[in-house]
Order: C-alpha cells, then structure tokens, then sequence
C-alpha cells in the first residue's frame, strides 16, 4: 500500500544547513499542507510517499511530483499529503506540459488463440479524469516522450523512428527513420535530440523534420538533458560516464566516470544531477566538471531525478523523496 509512511532506508548528506533535520534512520512523511518553501528542510529527512511498486520516471510541475510504475501514473503535492492515482494501466514514459500529462496506455489483447499488448497514445488532465486518444496506431515497445507547446514526440522502438503527434490533432509526421533505437528524447531551441544506443551517439534534427546529425559518438548512450550551450548524456556499461558536447557539436567533454550506470538526467543553471541505482546514491555535478557530491545515500535503486529550483527530486524502489540541492 502507498502512503506518505515511515521509512528509514537512506540518508542526507551535508543539510545542515537547511535548518533542523531529524536523524538518519528516523524519518518521517511530510506534514500535509507543509508551505512548499519550506519543503527541502522537510523532504529531505521526510520522504514524501513511500510505494510498494518500484517507481520508474519523474517528473515535476510548480505543485506536484508526479510518476509512473509498471501499473499506473501518480503523483504526491510536494508539499506533502495523499498520493493520487491519475489513471492505469500506463507504461513507463510519459510526459507533462501546464495541464496535460501524455502517456502510453497499454491495452491488452485476448483473441483465444493469441495474446498481445499495444500502446496507444493518450492524454488527460493532470488532475485526472477521462483518458483522451491521441494517437491509435499501435506501438511495439513504447518508448520515451518529449514535448513543446504543439508537439509530443515519440522515440518508437519496434520501427526504429522518431516521430511528433500533434496534440490538438493527433496528425502523426515521421521526424525521421533512423534505422537504429532511439533512447531517450529533449527538446530545445530549434532542435530534437536524442540519443542512440548501438551505433551510440547523441544527434539533433529540426523539430519540424529534416537531416539529422551526429554530435558526438558514444555507445549504449541513454539519457539526455539540454541547456542553452550544451547537450548532457550518460553512458552505460564499460564505458559508463556523463558526457557533455555543445549544442551545434565540437569538443566532447567527460565529466564523470561513476562507480554504477548513471540514471536519469536533470540541469539546473550550475550543476547536473543524477542517480546511480547500483550504488543507491544520488549526486550533483558540476557543469563544467569537477567533483561530484553524494546528496544521498542509501537508496533502494533509484532510477530518475527531477529538480527545481529548491530541490531534487528521485523516484526509487520503495519511496518518492527529495532533498535540497
């Protein structure tokens, strides 16, 4: 069962700070209706829901944290209080603008004589309610979204192509068929990026169709997160790291070379943060390089990060938590 409960499975580092804090090993959930000002202090200590299903991706709008499981989308005020079920059944990826959150639902298909999953596009209030298709032709494998004021785009696995959905419409267009898996997606500027895994690399093409390109090189790229000079991806396996490359290519940057795959990309104006599951850790980073700082510690797989301009927020195995910065 979720809720905002007990749990005494990680620990802070360096808040001191923040003001007071409980001890490690005696946290406790947020106070509902704590002022969001206030939260670092708290949620550091406090996590804000503890969950029985492994949580899979993060994302943040001014109010809430919201994510998704093997099950449903949800999310939890950050400043503390009940958890809300949006919709199920979901897959991993999704997506958030100002009043929507876009997903993949996945539906299941019994004839008697076969059995098989898709996953349509479709969208609803933040807030919940109905669900709204947006796209029904079928995807294989979903994979992850990005967004802009007009667009969803999709990385789809099982054509090897990047597309955008229209969100008033639903007119889907090809970006491109790249003939390789693209991994993970960002949108800025003129631009999508993306990432590649075998051939590996990192790539942008105009966000209304075009040529792409390659701007740098790296196999088993996943992650990805774009300011307004760089593009940021992590590495996985032997080759793991945190790379950056400015935004029209050049010299490409090794950053950080982690004990574990770095998981779950996110900026703020100075620092990159990110989880490193295998080792139960969340750090920061410095941009432009440097040492990397354990914000916390013994966490039970945490597989994605979110940040304002307070906090950072993770997603793990057994809580939804954050800490100040």
């Amino acid at each position: 069962m979720e809720s905002a409960g007990r749990l005494a499975s990680f620990v802070l580092i360096g808040c001191f700070a923040c003001g007071a804090r409980t001890p490690p090993g005696s946290l406790r959930p947020p106070d509902a209706g704590t002022d969001a000002g206030a939260l670092c202090a708290l949620s550091a200590d406090r996590p804000l829901a503890t969950i029985a299903t492994p949580a899979l991706r993060i994302a943040l709008d001014a109010t809430h944290v919201y994510w998704t499981d093997t099950v449903a989308l949800k999310r939890v005020p950050k400043s503390g209080g009940a958890v809300e079920e949006i919709t199920r059944p979901v897959a991993a990826h999704f997506a958030i603008d100002e009043t929507k959150a876009y997903f993949y639902q996945a539906v299941d298909h019994n004839t008697g004589s076969s059995h098989y999953v898709t996953y349509p596009l479709y969208w609803l209030p933040k807030t919940g309610g109905t669900a709204v298709l947006l796209r029904d032709n079928s995807v294989g494998t979903p994979g992850h979204l990005a967004l802009d004021a007009m667009q969803v785009y999709r990385a789809v696995e099982y054509s090897r192509s990047v597309e955008s959905v229209a969100k008033g419409t639903g007119q889907l267009t090809t970006l491109l068929a790249t003939g390789i898996d693209a991994a993970r997606l960002a949108r800025s500027g003129f631009y999508l990026y993306f990432t590649t895994w075998l051939p590996g690399g990192v790539w942008r093409i105009p966000a209304d169709g075009g040529k792409a390109e390659m701007l740098a090189m790296g196999d088993h790229s996943q992650d990805i997160a774009v300011d307004a000079e760089h593009v940021y991806w992590a590495t996985y396996l032997a080759r793991r790291s945190i790379r950056s490359v400015p935004i029209d290519g050049g010299p490409v940057a090794i950053l950080v070379k982690p004990d574990g795959d770095p998981r779950g990309l996110a900026l703020d104006d100075r620092h990159i943060y990110w989880a490193e599951p295998e080792l139960g850790k969340v750090w920061r980073t410095p941009k432009s390089g440097g040492t990397s700082v354990p914000i916390v510690t013994g966490v039970a797989s945490p597989t994605d990060v979110a940040v304002d301009d307070r906090c950072v927020y993770f997603a793990a195995a057994n809580v939804i938590a954050g800490a100040p910065k």
